[in-house]
């Protein structure tokens, strides 16, 4: 957004790591806009309802723009296709930034529940991983600003319905409690890590009534001439890129 404005260039060859250079990232951007482009991710269950489309590009920018400014890595459990790599390779303003991205694939009801029942599994392989790499690096523990660069900043269930419904093996009522209990999961991990959980719907309807009534916080974007419009309880786009 923005690329080819000077005042928005992103500069990605800072010799700094971790949150540091993110937020140098960040710092680029133009400071008197960059809140009204995009809402912050709050704690807690956020539901993003896309008008007339999947919304992929808007569901990877909130992710990019969140990790930009948090240390942490993201999880991303993912159905539909919402991880196009090649879409967030277009729109991330460095490679380190893609690298925070942990994606696990359920193509199926089965395999999309057992990924979020996983997750925990895969956070704490990560940290090991993390902390590993960084002792044998130079020992550095990263942020100075309290945040943890090993524990995760942001978890992302795009689509989180989708292979319930896609499943015919499944009757509706077994669809109905398995999707309730990968919902109660996901608000367990919001608490438990303390982080945004960002999930959207395939369908509004009384199947997904469920994830609306868990998501503590809503936004909706609707498609206009201009670009993306999104609204939220404390957030409207007020300027477009």
């Amino acid at each position: 957004m923005g690329e080819h404005s000077p005042a928005n260039r992103l500069v990605v060859d800072q010799p700094t790591r971790g949150a540091d250079h993110n937020r140098s990232l960040a710092d680029q951007a133009d400071p008197a806009t960059d809140e009204m482009l995009l809402p912050k991710l709050d704690n807690g269950i956020t539901l993003l309802d896309v008008e007339g489309s999947r919304g992929v590009p808007i569901l990877q920018s909130l992710v990019l723009d969140h990790l930009l400014l948090h240390a942490g890595p993201a999880f991303w459990i993912a159905a539909n296709g919402h991880a196009t790599t090649t879409t967030l390779a277009q729109i991330a303003p460095s490679r380190r930034l893609l690298d925070r991205i942990h994606v696990a694939r359920g193509f199926t009801a089965y395999q999309h529940y057992g990924a979020v029942c996983d997750l925990p599994a895969a956070v704490n392989q990560s940290i090991q991983e993390s902390t590993a790499n960084n002792h044998a690096q130079d020992g550095q523990p990263a942020d100075g600003d309290g945040e943890s660069p090993y524990t995760p900043s942001l978890i992302v269930a795009p689509a989180v319905d989708a292979q319930y419904r896609a499943n015919d093996t499944l009757g509706d009522r077994h669809a109905n409690t398995l999707q309730a209990r990968t919902l109660a999961r996901l608000a367990t991990y919001a608490d438990g890590y303390d982080i945004p959980v960002l999930v959207t719907r395939r369908t509004i309807d009384e199947f997904t009534e469920s994830v609306a009534t868990v998501a503590a916080h809503h936004l909706e974007c609707e498609q206009t001439r201009m670009g993306p419009r999104i609204r939220g309880e404390e957030f409207e786009t007020l300027i477009y890129p």
